[in-house]
């Protein structure tokens, strides 16, 4: 008789659930606006000038997205912060991890958070989120799908959708490394 090894599991990590959104002077969201998201929701939807793209910019906000990402009014970080403010505050829960950012008018650094605890770098910031959640910030669009992508999406010819999709699905990193 043949035995069947019974293979090991790898450790996996779930896909990342955002169940939480704070947002504190972030952009249109003056004062503490909270949005709780259950588990059922896959998408946000509502009017010209809701604020919808804000949500998807504080989630970038929070994740430490570079300012590319982000859509700003001026030059730089600051531009989140809402108009008269000093600073701005945006916390995700994903996988009940409270992931956090905050932006200071005076400051030119970000102080970034998960858990409470206070990460001293970007760098280890990022490294922590892909340890803890699988989530690989050199490639957002494997887990965030933003407006500008979605219309580049739509409107390019089959030939840029090709590398649209390697990029989203990260095929063209094992491209790369075949080549």
């Amino acid at each position: 008789k043949k035995v069947k090894k019974k293979r090991k599991k790898k450790n996996t990590i779930p896909l990342p659930m955002l169940t939480s959104i704070s947002l504190e002077n972030f952009k249109t969201f003056k004062g503490k606006t909270v949005i709780g998201l259950g588990t059922s929701v896959t998408c946000i939807v509502g009017h010209n000038g809701c604020g919808k793209s804000n949500l998807a910019d504080a989630v970038c906000f929070a994740l430490g997205m570079e300012r590319a990402t982000l859509r700003l009014e001026g030059k730089d970080i600051h531009g989140v912060i809402s108009t008269g403010e000093t600073k701005a505050h945006v916390e995700v829960t994903l996988n009940g991890l409270k992931i956090a950012r905050s932006v200071t008018r005076n400051t030119k650094k970000c102080k970034y958070t998960i858990d409470s605890a206070v990460i001293p770098s970007k760098v280890k910031f990022h490294a922590a989120l892909e340890s803890r959640l699988g989530l690989s910030l050199t490639c957002p669009m494997r887990f965030l799908l933003t407006q500008q992508n979605t219309t580049k999406l739509v409107n390019s010819p089959p030939e840029s959708n090709l590398h649209l999709l390697d990029e989203l699905c990260g095929t063209d990193v094992v491209l790369r490394r075949l080549s």
